[in-house]
């Protein structure tokens, strides 16, 4: 007798859980699918996006700058390192919308599995 309450509660939980999976990976992939498709680029945090422009938005010269050679110089180094910075938000950006991606189909798949095997415990007919 209480082998099968334990049964029946073991395979009702699992069987929720692969439903709230389910929901939740569906939920993420239509996220994900809307961020890709409205968004020009796919979208990051705050943060991420403007990283580049509040590191390299003011002037900076050189404290021991002898000439407009060396500021000149600064600069060209400076821009380099906004190009670079500008590179890495972009492989940022794909890096995340694959991961946004994998996670949401992983999700869906997992819950789908739980839920299509103990649907078959919960549903079928006893027979006494």
């Amino acid at each position: 007798m209480h082998t099968d309450l334990i049964k029946a509660t073991f395979t009702n939980l699992l069987f929720v859980i692969g439903v709230i999976l389910l929901i939740v990976g569906f939920a993420q992939g239509t996220n994900t699918a809307v961020k890709s498709i409205a968004f020009e680029k796919y979208p990051l945090r705050a943060y991420d996006e403007t990283r580049c422009e509040t590191e390299f938005m003011y002037p900076t010269y050189p404290a021991d700058a002898a000439s407009e050679k060396d500021i000149r110089v600064e600069q060209e180094q400076k821009e380099k390192r906004l190009q670079s910075c500008l590179k890495s938000i972009e492989n940022q950006r794909t890096t995340k919308q694959v991961e946004d991606a994998v996670g949401s189909f992983t999700l869906f798949i997992s819950g789908s599995v739980l839920v299509f095997i103990f649907k078959g415990f919960i549903f079928a007919k006893k027979t006494n």
